[in-house]
């Protein structure tokens, strides 16, 4: 280093630290006049450049750390903050190229595994994902590498994995959102027991009983012709002061459960109920209703 050069950067890492990085860039560009091939002075800029959201730079400035350190720290943080700003900027084939030299460099390859899965799952690489989600598994099993290979197989179309992933979720945490998610892929694989024991656990594990999910249990109990346990649950959330606004949209689901079982009378009942929290002239008939609403069944 110039004394000059190196006078300058060391004004510049302290302007960085002091959060003077408009200063610091400035101090570095005169630094990198002097010293245009010293690698350490262009990482430090990336770095400002980072913080004033210019990641076009920062790029270019990573780059050349990359291609011109013989320090592999140096070169490997420049890897690795390349690899987020193109991450963050969803430029996902190079963030891929970049996630690749650290694996295969050893630098910190369980958490590069893991956001290399979801890169390669973004770009519709759903076996390769796959195989990197179960290195980082075996590495460090965790909850959220086995949800995130859970959802990868489900994209894929694998829903029987997927439905394996959710379980280990479930034996290893009870946390709510583990059993819903294993009750959407039971309902989505046709296991309609397995999944209103789901949603049942969730409906009773709150006190007083999760309204919210009451609202999903009851729609679920339509979609599979459950009508009678459907009404049960859309009146209960009737009575709540949660749901007391939604009374039109209730009562329609009502309405629509009893058409479904062919009870015509009933369902005009609460066609009728829906129509006139809304300000609206009764319909003379359910069919009139569905039609001049456009219901759907």
């Amino acid at each position: 280093m110039s004394a000059d050069a190196e006078t300058l950067f060391n004004s510049a890492f302290t302007k960085h630290k002091c959060g003077d990085t408009k200063g610091a860039i400035t101090d570095l560009n005169l630094a990198i006049g002097l010293e245009p091939y010293n690698p350490t002075y262009y990482k430090l800029r990336a770095g400002c450049f980072e913080v004033e959201h210019k990641n076009v730079e920062a790029c270019n400035d990573y780059t050349f750390v990359i291609q011109n350190s013989s320090d592999l720290d140096e070169k490997k943080e420049s890897y690795e903050f390349r690899a987020f700003i193109y991450l963050f900027g969803e430029q996902y084939e190079n963030a891929l190229q970049d996630m690749n030299w650290l694996i295969d460099n050893g630098c910190n390859a369980t958490y590069w595994f893991d956001e290399r899965s979801k890169c390669k799952r973004d770009l519709g690489l759903f076996e390769e994902a796959i195989e990197d989600f179960s290195v980082a598994i075996n590495e460090k099993k965790s909850n959220m590498l086995l949800l995130e290979r859970a959802e990868t197989y489900f994209k894929m179309g694998n829903i029987e994995a997927a439905y394996q992933d959710a379980s280990q979720l479930v034996d290893m945490d009870k946390t709510p959102i583990y059993f819903f998610y294993r009750y959407e892929l039971y309902r989505k694989m046709g296991n309609f027991d397995a999944a209103d024991r789901d949603i049942t656990y969730l409906v009773e594990l709150a006190v007083p009983p999760s309204i919210h999910t009451r609202y999903e249990r009851a729609r679920f109990y339509y979609e599979i012709g459950r009508y009678e346990d459907a009404i049960s649950d859309f009146t209960y959330l009737l009575s709540t002061q949660e749901f007391a606004q939604r009374g039109p949209t209730l009562y329609e689901w009502i309405g629509k459960c009893y058409y479904r079982f062919n009870k015509l009378d009933e369902a005009l009942i609460y066609f009728n109920k829906s129509q006139l929290l809304q300000g609206k002239e009764p319909s003379s008939d359910p069919d009139n209703y569905i039609k001049q609403n456009r219901v759907r069944l």
